[in-house]
């Protein structure tokens, strides 16, 4: 049987194939040197956009404790993010939004560009109700009118959008007492090259079954009326 590939049903897969943009998970590095050793890469924030709002989730896989969070958002103001409005977070952790103390990242001077601190939030209390080991918690930003994964995703890229974490109880290199760090978020690392995309790898599918489909029906126009191409 003679298999055909119609206009419309080659585009049904194409945009079957389509690929939405994806969150963007980015890492931390250090701006103090309290602990005498840098405990950056225990942390993560991943952020993701959902509708009109931006939701980005903190983890913590080791030591210490994540008491305070703050944003530092593009130029000009609200071009990108407009307000901190709410916040989720697992067994463990408590949570405010929109105060801090203190007021601003510290050492946020550190950092390169200096840290901006335009939104801040913070674990009321001890230690205890903040980011702990296997612990998360997700803080939901308002986008302005038009931005999307896209601008966001850019804005990390570029590093005119970060996080800055205030983590205390973390453990000073050969002591047995324990201080505070600061770390900034750093952009993600770009995508690995030769790894193809969903959708090219659809179309490169669609190319090879393409061929299949020709080579057949040539075939079967070799072989003459009344006789069956072998498959």
């Amino acid at each position: 049987m003679n298999a055909i590939v119609r206009p419309g049903v080659l585009a049904a897969v194409l945009a079957a194939g389509f690929s939405p943009l994806q969150a963007t998970t980015v890492g931390f590095g250090c701006i103090t040197n309290n602990t005498q050793q840098c405990h950056a890469s225990q942390f993560s924030a991943n952020a993701v956009v959902s509708g009109s709002q931006l939701n980005v989730t903190f983890t913590n896989s080791g030591f210490g404790s994540i008491t305070e969070i703050y944003l530092d958002a593009p130029n000009p103001a609200g071009s990108l993010i407009t307000g901190l409005t709410a916040r989720s977070f697992s067994a463990g952790v408590n949570w405010v939004i929109n105060i801090a103390s203190p007021n601003s990242l510290p050492a946020g001077n550190n950092a390169s560009p200096a840290f901006v601190s335009d939104y801040r939030s913070e674990s009321p209390g001890n230690t205890n109700n903040g980011v702990q080991l296997a612990e998360w918690l997700m803080l939901t930003f308002n986008l302005a009118n038009g931005q999307g994964q896209t601008q966001v995703n850019q804005a990390l890229d570029n590093g005119s959008l970060r996080f800055g974490l205030h983590v205390r109880a973390l453990p000073i290199l050969n002591s047995n007492s324990t201080t505070s760090e600061v770390f900034v978020s750093t952009p993600p690392p770009p995508s690995t090259p030769g790894v193809p995309e969903p959708t090219g790898f659809v179309l490169g599918s669609l190319g090879l079954a393409a061929v299949a489909v020709y080579r057949r029906i040539r075939k079967e126009k070799q072989s003459g009326p009344g006789e069956s191409a072998e498959e």
